[in-house]
């Protein structure tokens, strides 16, 4: 017959109270990071609406149905992001936020497809949308860990130069209008340059 001794038994149940312990607080934190999502998600929508609305007030002109789809696809991946957010380290929630910033960057920096004026593609910049880009991304404090906050904002960093970088490099330029600019301000080379709609202008974008 084996004897059980009283260290053994405190032991024991000193185990199951720690793994009790535990669950309890893996249930807490899953909990807290499910109703931060829910937070978050809820004011990503409610952005992306006033948002809509104030493009559609604004410009309301059937070539807004683009931007408008490109808001559709941020609220639905935000709906994605609640469903595959968990305690701790997720694969599958670091890709749909990546998606996210990736998407984000393309919405607010590509030209609109369906516009049939013609404008420089560095002309975007002249609509400051840089508010929509930085109100989107500010609502991820709300849900995540401060170690994905970190990655989001680099990722919006980088996706936000690398986009700077593609108009600079590829976007649609109008030289006669730059010609005639510095042709109507001859005494004025700062302001012509301050208005010029081909101009990235770095040092206002970085």
């Amino acid at each position: 017959m084996t004897n059980t001794s009283l260290f053994d038994l405190t032991s024991t149940e000193s185990v199951t109270d720690a793994e009790h312990s535990n669950q309890f607080s893996l249930d807490a934190l899953q909990q807290h990071k499910q109703e931060g999502l829910d937070l978050a998600v809820r004011a990503r929508w409610a952005a992306l609406a006033v948002v809509a609305v104030l493009l559609l007030i604004l410009n309301p002109r059937w070539e807004m149905i683009y931007p408008l789809f490109l808001l559709g696809l941020l609220a639905l991946n935000g709906w994605v992001l609640r469903r595959v957010g968990r305690v701790g380290q997720s694969n599958s929630e670091l890709a749909f936020i990546f998606i996210d910033v990736v998407l984000l960057a393309f919405a607010v920096l590509a030209p609109n497809p369906l516009l049939t004026d013609e404008w420089p593609t560095a002309f975007v910049y002249e609509f400051n949308a840089f508010l929509y880009f930085f109100v989107t991304l500010m609502l991820g404090g709300l849900s995540y860990s401060w170690r994905t906050i970190m990655a989001l904002g680099h990722w919006g960093a980088g996706a936000w130069l690398i986009g700077s970088a593609v108009i600079w490099w590829f976007g649609v330029t109008y030289p006669e209008m730059t010609a005639g600019i510095r042709i109507a301000l001859p005494d004025h080379q700062f302001m012509a340059d301050m208005i010029d709609p081909n101009r990235v202008d770095w040092g206002r974008r970085v």
